[in-house]
């Protein structure tokens, strides 16, 4: 995680509701993302599902400079 989302960095960007979302499928199969959003505390992203059961659960935070990222699975309305 750098923190940062830069213009033409990732071949998806979209906003909504203030929050920006960048997203590359890498040459590699890896799916690389990032999140800028207008708050403090976590961001997180679900992809996989059109529910949050099944989803792959991407959440990160960066708070006094301390990056932490944390991957789960939905199952039924939770994870």
């Amino acid at each position: 995680m750098d923190g940062k989302l830069s213009t033409n960095e990732y071949q998806y960007q979209g906003s909504k509701n203030g929050m920006v979302l960048g997203a590359t499928l890498g040459s590699d199969d890896v799916l690389y993302l990032a999140i800028q959003a207008p708050s403090a505390g976590w961001a997180g992203i679900g992809v996989g599902g059109l529910q949050m059961n099944g989803s792959r659960l991407f959440l990160a935070s960066i708070l006094d400079g301390k990056d932490t990222f944390i991957e789960k699975a939905g199952v039924g309305h939770f994870y």
